[in-house]
């Protein structure tokens, strides 16, 4: 989505059109009272009326005392000069004809008439408001009082050039003869009235306005954020796709981004001061349009260069500033490196003590020296020596933090974590050569771990072949056993001896299955059918198939279960194997004619299997030693165990998730098994 070129483009394309629809609803909400306003009647009652009616008066008196040119003779003498109504800009009034005469001079903007009474006539015929002002005496004040506030207007001097010596006179109120008429509408042919006009179009949908400015500010907001995602991404392209505009230092994209909005506002702001209040209002309204895109388009390129160099991580590469302070950075790095050259030439040959006593010696040489030459100004020496002792501290700190993260981090390669590496810059340099030694020992640890799966899997992958290979001639000599069994040998010590080879095939038979077994269960190739089982059942039943064995060493079964069956997760294949494997070493091992305690207990969410025996013999060995393989409780080795059946229960319950262990106290030999709680 991001790489969707069409998507980008209408992006750029409707963010602008927003943007200006939230600007104009802004600018409506502002301007909308004044305007209203306008629209009314006490408007153009109002002193504000008054003012801008009364400037285009007086601009109209100076064009007629100022002027030379332009006039033609009327009847009686009098010169007329021509203006029409767009040449004043303060107002524009649908009608505002005027005519004002002094002396032998009349200016008017009635063009259909040639005569000053036929002017005077056609101005007093029309419909308006009619103001007339004759030797000072207001016959017609449509304007009220607000007609003698701005009598002072009106009221000004001259320069006379007709004759040689210039002659300073003053026209007053009075020496004016003033026709005029107006109504109070707005032309639409003018900047003010369309404006008005739109206005009260706009008015019919001000709830569409003020609904506008939220939904395009949200959709604005997703735009910028698509866009800023977006930027720099090209389909086909991994990095961030570069241009050569992204090249050019920062500081000149800005600037001329700058230079080109600042020269767009000052030439639209002088195109609207000088033609907005007259008939070409509709080149200010393009021009208007036109700088906006300008100044749009400026900040968007310059927007888009500067977050793909952020996401190239090439804002520092890309700017005047940055490429001098790293070259400034390089300067003081070559610095630094040549000070820390000799630092540790220096060092090498002094041990510890030495240094501390020769930096503190230093570092109080430096104090009294600092205090020495600003003695005439202590409170810069003890900044200054402030100053020194924060970055003492500092260094000392950080010594402190490089001997705590070596010291956690030796703790973490004593519990076995020996992964994770320390990364030499981190360090002060008094430390760096011993992470280094860490490190290699982390990964001579590494290696020796590696090494010992390795040969753990190959001496199970033997295991397993060499079994394989046994189980072949053993099952040949079983069959050859029992078709000799089956022969009518009269010869007893014959007999004696196929009895012999029968129990001892069998023995190895069951040996290289337990081994086979034990190699399976410790290298977790076993594959589990877990089901929800009764546990116990499975005691009861495994107790059945074990009582003829009991009996015979004269055992006596003691069992306690909860009133309810407990079940538990597990393989039952695989777990009648563990209550098998703990059974027959009690069958084992047990002392005759003594006690088993089966205990089963439960709780909300565990379950607890615990088997006790009283030993024949002395178990002189550790409950570790004891759950290694092929070690077994009579170290005569009288017995037929292989010494596998504790180890291949104890792998096979960690498989399925369970714990298994044993306790020695004494003569008492206790197994215990925990897994968590099933519900029924």
């Amino acid at each position: 989505m991001r790489d969707n070129k069409i998507l980008k483009t209408i992006s750029y394309i409707v963010l602008p059109i927003l943007i200006l629809i939230i600007v104009m609803s802004f600018a409506y909400t502002d301007i909308r009272e004044e305007y209203d306003y306008m629209m009314s009647d006490s408007y153009f009652d109002s002193n504000n009326f008054a003012k801008k009616y009364m400037s285009n008066l007086q601009e109209v008196t100076y064009d007629l005392i100022y002027s030379q040119s332009d006039y033609s003779t009327m009847d009686n003498k009098t010169r007329l000069l021509y203006r029409t109504s767009e040449n004043y800009s303060s107002i524009s009034l649908k009608k505002d004809l005027f005519l004002v005469i002094y002396k032998d001079k009349a200016i008017t903007n009635v063009s259909s008439e040639t005569t000053i009474d036929g002017i005077k006539n056609y101005i007093n015929n029309e419909e308006g408001e009619h103001l007339v002002s004759i030797n000072g005496n207001l016959k017609s004040n449509p304007l009220n009082y607000y007609i003698n506030y701005y009598k002072g207007l009106l009221n000004h001097s001259y320069y006379n050039n007709n004759n040689k010596s210039t002659e300073v006179q003053t026209a007053k109120f009075e020496d004016y003869e003033i026709y005029a008429v107006y109504t109070k509408e707005f032309s639409m042919e003018n900047a003010e009235g369309q404006i008005v006009s739109a206005l009260k179009f706009i008015k019919n949908y001000e709830n569409v306005v003020y609904t506008s400015i939220p939904i395009c500010a949200v959709l604005s907001i997703i735009i910028v954020v698509y866009l800023i995602i977006s930027i720099g991404h090209t389909k086909g392209k991994k990095e961030i796709d570069i241009n050569d505009l992204d090249k050019i230092p920062l500081e000149i994209i800005l600037t001329i981004a700058w230079l080109t909005i600042y020269i767009t506002v000052i030439v639209i702001s002088h195109i609207i001061n000088r033609f907005f209040g007259q008939e070409y209002y509709k080149l200010c309204i393009s021009s208007i349009i036109c700088a906006y895109l300008i100044i749009y388009t400026v900040v968007m390129i310059s927007a888009t260069t500067f977050v793909k160099r952020i996401k190239a991580n090439m804002i520092v590469q890309t700017t005047i500033f940055g490429k001098i302070a790293m070259a400034i950075s390089k300067l003081f790095k070559k610095i630094d490196e040549s000070s820390k050259k000799v630092s540790k030439e220096i060092s090498i040959s002094m041990n510890n003590a030495t240094k501390l006593i020769l930096w503190t010696s230093v570092y109080i040489v430096i104090m009294v020296l600092i205090v020495a030459i600003f003695f005439r100004s202590i409170f810069v020496a003890i900044l200054i020596d402030a100053c020194i002792t924060i970055y003492v501290i500092y260094q000392i700190i950080r010594r402190i933090k490089s001997f705590e993260m070596i010291e956690k981090h030796l703790k973490e390669v004593y519990e076995g974590n020996i992964d994770k590496k320390l990364n030499p810059d981190d360090f002060c340099p008094e430390f760096k050569n011993m992470v280094m030694y860490i490190n290699d020992i982390s990964n001579g640890f590494e290696n020796a771990i590696q090494e010992g799966i390795k040969s753990e899997r190959l001496k199970t992958e033997l295991i397993t072949n060499v079994s394989h290979d046994i189980k072949t001639p053993l099952t040949s000599i079983i069959n050859y056993v029992d078709l000799l069994k089956q022969e009518n040998i009269k010869n007893k010590k014959a007999g004696e001896y196929i009895e012999i080879l029968e129990n001892k095939s069998h023995r190895l038979k069951r040996l290289t299955e337990d081994l086979v077994e034990a190699s399976k269960a410790s290298s977790g190739n076993v594959k589990l059918n877990l089901e929800k089982i009764g546990i116990t059942e499975l005691i009861n039943q495994t107790t059945a198939e074990f009582e003829e064995k009991f009996k015979e060493k004269g055992l006596e079964i003691i069992t306690t279960f909860p009133e309810e069956e407990t079940y538990i997760k597990a393989d039952s294949r695989y777990m009648y194997r563990i209550i098998e494997n703990s059974f027959s070493n009690i069958a084992k091992y047990a002392l005759k004619d003594s006690r088993v305690y089966i205990d089963v207990k439960t709780d909300i969410n565990k379950v607890s299997v615990c088997l006790k025996n009283i030993s024949a013999e002395k178990l002189n060995i550790s409950e570790e030693e004891l759950m290694q393989r092929f070690v077994r409780g009579d170290k005569s080795r009288t017995t037929e165990g292989s010494g596998l059946g504790l180890s291949i229960a104890k792998s096979l319950t960690e498989l399925q998730k369970g714990k298994f262990s044993i306790r020695i106290d004494g003569d008492l030999f206790k197994v215990e098994l925990e897994f968590d709680k099933v519900k029924a």
